[in-house]
This record gives C-alpha cells, structure tokens and sequence, in this order.
C-alpha cells in the first residue's frame, strides 16, 4: 500500500488552521467529573484525599502492583504474595472512593 502525499499548503492556510485550532482549543469546556462523588470534587488540590492527589496514588499504586505481579510469576513467594493483594485492595478501595465518596480503608496516602 502506497502512502500518497499530501498537498502541500501555503503559509496563509497553515496560519488560518492554527488560529482555528487556537479558536477550538479556547471553547472547550472545563471537565465536569460526573462519575466522582460531589464531595470528593468539592475538596482543594492541597488535601491529602483530593481527586488530584488520590489520582496520583492510585498511579503509584498500580505500577507497583504490576511489578509484584512480574515477580509473582516466577515465584511463589508468601511475603510478596500478600503485598500484591494489599495493594490491589487499596487500589479497589480507592477507586470506590471517587465513584461514592467513602473511604473503606483504615490507610491512605501514597504508600
């Protein structure tokens, strides 16, 4: 399959798209989090439960979870064993948080 080439555009047309996307790019909307809890919305960036900040660690959280997986396929080691399942609670518990605004766990913060 053959790429064809696209017709090249003159310095008027590439100005006139670049201000059409500035245009676009200016009249989209703020982003209304309909699936997180109101309460959770309402908190300032600077809190420790803040939608922001239980984003970051949910990230954190599964990039370590999905380390101890690639060390829980070639070993069956008890310890690292129970830390995969710890974290993934607190991962599930965390994400019940946005959804309804309820903290389940005893923990929270990063680690």
């Amino acid at each position: 399959m053959v790429k064809k080439k696209r017709k090249p555009l003159s310095e008027a047309q590439k100005q006139e798209r670049r201000e059409r996307l500035a245009v676009a790019r200016d009249k989209k909307p703020e982003p209304k989090y309909v699936s997180v809890a109101a309460n959770v919305r309402e908190l300032e960036d600077e809190d420790p439960l803040s939608l922001k900040n239980t984003r970051k660690h949910i990230k954190t959280n599964k990039d370590e979870r999905q380390r101890l997986k690639k060390i829980l396929r070639t070993s069956n080691d008890r310890k690292t064993l129970s830390r995969y399942n710890n974290i993934d609670t607190f991962i599930q518990n965390m994400e019940y948080y946005l959804r309804n605004g309820l903290w389940l766990d005893l923990f929270y913060g990063e680690q």
